[in-house]
């Protein structure tokens, strides 16, 4: 298994404040702690007409040697995903059928 799956710690919601109700925009917060020191505040939006969800994210950060990564886990079948980095992004299989598929890539 991956390093970074056996290490991962999941963040647990804090209190959930509506923040807009209305006939053009739904919003809801949440303050979350990641440790002792570092937090974030997570705005989720649904705006009308709109076809997506939007996720607003402020991190307080004060940690060393660790990242934060977002993840969402959904129901969607596709051979390939689109992965951004540094520069620009790249694409990658879903799957991984046999070794050689699973040794192409040394990050996941």
């Amino acid at each position: 298994m991956d390093y970074h799956l056996e290490t991962r710690k999941s963040v647990t919601g804090g209190a959930v404040i509506v923040k807009d109700r209305g006939p053009l925009r739904a919003s809801v917060q949440s303050k979350m702690s990641v440790s002792q020191r570092s937090s974030l505040v997570q705005t989720i939006r649904l705006d009308a007409g709109c076809r997506y969800l939007s996720f607003s994210t402020e991190v307080d950060w004060h940690e060393k040697h660790k990242f934060l990564k977002v993840e969402f886990p959904l129901n969607v079948r596709s051979s390939r995903a689109t992965y951004e980095i540094q520069f620009g992004h790249l694409e990658r299989p879903t799957h991984y059928n046999t070794s050689w598929d699973q040794a192409r890539f040394e990050v996941n």
